[in-house]
């Protein structure tokens, strides 16, 4: 985990790092950061689930590196609850469609990002 966090920070700052040098205003500086602050937060699924987004914005996301980096993370965090609460899942019925236990996890995972 302590890896990811490192890869994904630096990852993120460089490229944040690279556009900042490009700024030669303070108040563009300003705005920059506040915008980039609020977008971070949608791009790594802090404020929404990456499945509330239409597919197309989500395929937007994929080209950012802060999404991956996030998706690794989360991915890491929540192997073993997701199994403690999916573990046990018979396969049933979900909305009218016979589902399998793991494409209950996968919907859901992909859901949640």
């Amino acid at each position: 985990m302590i890896g990811l966090i490192i890869a994904n920070t630096f990852s993120a700052t460089s490229i944040l790092f690279a556009v900042a040098m490009l700024m030669k205003n303070v108040s563009l500086y300003s705005t920059f950061t506040g915008i980039m602050s609020a977008l971070a937060g949608f791009v790594t699924g802090a404020f929404l689930p990456i499945g509330m987004f239409p597919a197309n914005i989500q395929k937007v996301f994929a080209f950012i590196p802060t999404h991956h980096g996030a998706t690794m993370m989360r991915e890491v965090m929540t192997k073993e609850p997701l199994a403690a609460t999916f573990g046990s899942v018979a396969y049933q019925t979900v909305k009218g469609t016979f589902m399998t236990a793991q494409e209950i996890v996968d919907i859901y995972t992909a859901e949640n990002g």
